[in-house]
């Protein structure tokens, strides 16, 4: 097939993965891998320049809401994800997310969204405590 007419793309081994670039927006895979998976997370993540669009494609995953404040709210907003809906996160929101081990997520977020306009911060204390009910998700 000519890829000026139709781009098919896969990607199946561990971790995220942009796809298709197109000027300003980018379509990326994240398959289960140590740093989405429940006892090895570690933070929670905002992008300050872009939304980030989440869709469960298959298996099950937990989207961690952290709000909009210069801190990440200590009680985290977990929302279990239902195939085939869309999640968008608004620029500058604090999330995360938990994925079991067959989990397939599709994410649309801005070309050159990366750690040089990404901010973290470490779950405290508190919120690993509260995450608990999620130990099933691996």
């Amino acid at each position: 097939m000519d890829t000026k007419v139709l781009q098919i793309r896969k990607y199946k081994s561990k971790g995220f993965r942009p796809l298709i670039d197109f000027e300003n927006w980018r379509v990326a895979m994240l398959n289960p891998c140590k740093d989405v998976s429940y006892g090895t997370l570690k933070a929670l993540e905002r992008h300050m320049k872009t939304d980030e669009v989440f869709v469960l494609l298959s298996g099950k995953a937990v989207l961690l809401c952290g709000g909009g404040d210069k801190v990440p709210a200590e009680d985290l907003n977990p929302v279990v994800m239902k195939p085939k809906t869309v999640y968008n996160f608004p620029k500058a929101c604090w999330h995360s997310i938990i994925m079991k081990k067959r989990a397939k997520i599709l994410i649309v977020e801005n070309t050159g969204t990366g750690q040089n306009n990404t901010e973290y911060s470490k779950f405290t204390e508190n919120q690993i405590g509260k995450l608990q009910r999620f130990r099933n998700y691996k």
